[in-house]
């Protein structure tokens, strides 16, 4: 595994152009303030002189883009590097190329004449609308519970979980108790829900974890 890690951390430094260093300001650029990894770390992943556990693994997975379950599957052999970079993303600024796009058009707004600038408006209108109802449709988690999330999502639950608290906790997470805004933050990333959705419903739960689950038992 170690080999693997490694193989694909010198990937990574060749084609960002960066050091170890680099690749940590890389990583944590993408990932939220609570879940930022160690430049120390990444430097003994990147040398091969340690393991990567679960947890690391899950925000390392966050960081690339990628499923978490892809990621173990490339560090256990079971796919290779090339497949492994398929189903990842390594622009470095997609805010730089949004700035860029958004240049473009104001450049080509001031080319049009008024019926032609009050047609562009009335079209980028309707594709924001949709694109926002389409957003909120994917982002929403609907009438789920948190117990419902967790039991769909139970292995990458986990993955983020083992290392850190019992697993007869996240079990009684899975069939009704209110996690802590702790715990609830562990799980965040391996959930298909907004974060602020999530606190919304941790909030919405009674305190002595009798709010409704999923009834399936792990």
């Amino acid at each position: 595994m170690r080999e693997r890690l490694v193989s694909l951390f010198e990937y990574l430094r060749s084609h960002l152009s960066c050091t170890d260093d680099g690749l940590t300001e890389f990583f944590n650029g993408r990932l939220p303030r609570a879940k930022k990894l160690s430049k120390e770390s990444v430097r003994r992943w990147a040398s091969g002189t340690q393991s990567m556990g679960r947890l690391n693994r899950m925000k390392l997975a966050q960081a690339l883009g990628c499923n978490p379950e892809t990621l173990k599957d490339f560090l256990e052999g079971k796919i290779s590097q090339e497949q492994l970079l398929e189903q990842i993303n390594l622009k470095e600024s997609i805010q730089e190329e949004e700035t860029q796009a958004y240049d473009q058009l104001i450049e080509l707004a001031d080319k049009l004449s008024l019926p032609a600038l009050g047609r562009a408006i009335a079209y980028l209108g309707e594709l924001f609308a949709a694109r926002w109802k389409t957003f909120e449709a994917q982002s929403k988690p609907g009438k789920k519970t948190i117990a419902q999330l967790v039991s769909e999502n139970w292995s990458s639950c986990v993955e983020m979980w083992q290392e850190i608290f019992p697993l007869n906790r996240l079990r009684a997470i899975a069939n009704g108790a209110k996690p802590t805004l702790e715990e609830l933050e562990l799980l965040e990333p391996a959930l298909p829900a907004l974060w602020e959705d999530l606190v919304t419903m941790q909030e919405e739960m009674n305190g002595n974890g009798n709010h409704q689950g999923c009834s399936n038992n792990h």
